[in-house]
């Protein structure tokens, strides 16, 4: 690997590390491990709240990363340096060999294995990309999503730090960004993941040997017993970390849950102490990693106020602290507007419920902080009437919105076809996972409230999110809000069932029990990296994980002075816009995606589009008349594809680049 790129991981994590165990020390957390995931939130929050508003000014990127950046990261050192001296010793805490062996391993395997697939990275590293050398960021900033608001089909890319951030720090290490985003970012985000899976269960268990064990066994089920598609109903589906682990998500849907899982289970047993100010914190972090995880976020806390509703009943001074460490910042967040604004759909009567439930939430959570735990039982009744309130609230909204999505959208039989193949195809893997899901809920419940409290996290929270958000009325407007409704499957990492299998697997001391489950996972022979190739057995370059031919078209364009429009064969589609800013693609990823779920509309581009792709046949009259009203530039076609030599035949100009040509349409012969 360039030393450049080597370098940059090695200072970014040495920040990373220093920072968090000074947070921690500073906070008085007492979690074993998170060290570089504490460090990375705090670096970037402190960046994300910085950020917000020259961001949403519009003011020049420069100002962004140049200045506020390098400000973040000198406090980050700053702090790491007067708390050494001041405590004249700093506590590194013990590497444990297996966490060092399987990082070293998973890092050797993504630079080895071609990981990344194009599809996803071709929505992420574009905004990357984007951000740099542009006069002001998020030029399309008007609306948050991709497309329009009310198709199925949208995904957040404006008004989110984490890319922002990474294309910061990519022109601080005067990196491309998207070899950036490939190399430092994997490897960072793969760091992050793979300490706080092993931070997660050594905080569950006492005896350390276990916490390994359980770390272990979690890998070999993430790993065997595990998919890689996003539509299969699988609740640590391996999709993200296989093709987006740059992604900010990827860090949310990996990392940060876990973190979650821990503190909303100790949170329950607090009246005091910092670990409200880290839940807050943390809420109002996350949203700019991803969009969806401020409407997950919601989702959980929503779920755990149930269960202290319903289960459990804590002091009031914890209810009311809980509710202002976890609903009071996800409702004030700034996307909460954005979102609101850009679903015209919703109504005022909606948008008011909402404003409503806002400031009840605040209200309540003020006077159950404030009062000091006690409180009238006549006004606490009132207090869980209003949430009563909310919850119905939720239930007619979801109600409403099944009935109008099911009068609005007819049944696509095709998508429901491939939904059923996928999870055909990945039936045994589901059947052993939910089985020793299952059991391990039953152990939580019967056998291990003697060691651990874990029945909130473990028990009660899958139950609840299925009940309250995953059935068939509320599960459409869940989809809806995390994303769109083929997405379903981001709700799904909110169920800690991975981590309880692991857990009950480890917990279990019945090992010829544990060699049966071994081996009905292993029977199938899946494994996640099953589809992967070695990179020097594929044609893609080794720092863009992009075909060698599309680099060299995107550098071409990259090198003009000017911007083109262009149509392209799915590949240049796909991965030109990671290598230039310089064009601009009539049909690209996203339409892609909206042409897969039978969205796209416009039938003389698709035309268009299958002819470049020799998929439809080319009529020179038609092309002429499309290619006009859409002021197409140039076209990139396989230079030996028929539409090339048609093209040719009829006089239009072509350059070479690998096995690629490039047509140009600046005048029609």
């Amino acid at each position: 690997m360039n030393l450049q790129l080597v370098f940059a991981i090695t200072i970014l994590f040495g920040i990373y590390y220093t920072t968090g165990t000074s947070l921690k020390h500073i906070l008085r957390l007492k979690y074993k491990g998170f060290n570089v995931l504490v460090g990375f939130l705090a670096i970037f929050g402190l960046f994300h709240i910085l950020a917000i508003i020259p961001t949403l000014l519009h003011l020049p990127f420069d100002l962004i990363a140049y200045r506020i950046l390098p400000l973040v990261l000198m406090m980050a050192v700053i702090m790491t340096v007067v708390r050494f001296f001041y405590y004249r010793h700093y506590e590194f805490e013990k590497i444990n060999k297996w966490l060092m062996i399987t990082t070293l391993v998973f890092l050797s395997l993504y630079y080895l294995f071609d990981f990344i697939v194009f599809g996803d990275a071709s929505f992420y590293l574009p905004l990357i990309k984007q951000n740099i050398g542009v006069e002001h960021v998020y030029l399309d900033g008007g609306s948050p999503w991709s497309g329009n608001p009310n198709l199925e089909i949208g995904y957040m890319r404006a008004f989110v730090t984490y890319e922002l951030f990474v294309g910061s720090l990519a022109s601080i290490f005067q990196v491309d960004s998207t070899i950036f985003s490939v190399n430092v970012m994997s490897a960072l985000n793969l760091i992050i993941i793979l300490t706080s899976w092993y931070s997660f269960f050594s905080h569950l268990f006492k005896k350390e040997v276990r916490g390994q064990n359980a770390y272990l066994l979690f890998l070999f089920m993430f790993i065997c017993s595990n998919v890689t598609i996003h539509r299969v109903f699988h609740p640590l589906n391996a999709f993200n970390f296989m093709t987006n682990l740059y992604a900010g998500k990827t860090i949310y849907f990996y990392a940060v849950l876990p973190l979650f899982f821990i503190i909303i289970n100790k949170v329950s047993k607090l009246t005091k102490g910092s670990l409200f100010i880290v839940l807050f914190a943390l809420n109002l972090i996350v949203p700019g990693l991803t969009a969806s995880s401020l409407f997950m976020q919601l989702i959980l806390s929503l779920s755990v106020f149930a269960y202290f509703l319903l289960i459990r009943q804590p002091e009031d001074i914890t209810l009311g602290k809980f509710l202002l460490s976890t609903l009071t910042p996800l409702s004030i967040h700034y996307l909460v507007m954005i979102f609101l604004r850009t679903f015209n759909h919703v109504g005022i009567l909606m948008k008011m419920a909402l404003l409503i439930t806002a400031i009840f939430i605040s209200v309540s959570s003020y006077y159950l902080v404030l009062n000091d735990g006690h409180i009238l039982k006549t006004k606490k009744r009132i207090i869980r009437l209003g949430f009563i309130y909310i919850y119905t609230l939720i239930a007619l909204i979801s109600t409403g919105y099944f009935i109008y999505f099911l009068i609005n959208h007819p049944l696509r039989w095709n998508y429901v076809g491939t939904f059923i193949q996928a999870h055909v195809r990945n039936g045994f893997n589901l059947i052993i996972f939910y089985a020793i899901s299952i059991l391990g809920m039953n152990y939580i419940l019967k056998d291990d409230d003697r060691e651990h409290q874990l029945s909130l996290i473990f028990f009660w929270l899958p139950i609840i999110l299925v009940v309250l958000f995953l059935n068939p009325f509320t599960g459409f407007l869940t989809a809806r809000l995390i994303t769109s409704f083929s997405m379903y499957h981001r709700i799904l990492y909110l169920f800690p069932l991975g981590y309880l299998a692991a857990y009950f697997l480890a917990s279990k001391k019945q090992y010829k029990h544990l060699m049966i489950y071994i081996v009905l996972i292993l029977f199938p022979g899946n494994s996640i990296f099953n589809d992967l190739r070695l990179m020097h057995h594929t044609d893609e370059h080794p720092y863009y994980r992009v075909d060698h031919d599309v680099v060299d078209v995107g550098h071409y364009f990259e090198k003009q002075d000017e911007r083109f429009k262009i149509i392209g064969v799915t590949d240049i589609t796909r991965g030109i816009r990671i290598i230039s800013t310089n064009v601009e693609l009539v049909i690209d990823e996203y339409d892609l995606r909206q042409r897969e779920y039978n969205l796209y509309k416009d039938e003389d581009l698709l035309n268009l589009f299958l002819a470049v792709n020799d998929q439809a046949p080319l009529l020179i009259d038609d092309f002429k008349s499309v290619t006009s009203e859409y002021e197409i530039d140039k076209v990139v076609v396989y230079k030996n594809s028929a539409i090339c030599m048609q093209l040719t035949y009829h006089g239009y100009e072509k350059e070479t680049v690998g096995k690629y040509a490039i047509i140009t349409l600046n005048h029609h012969p």
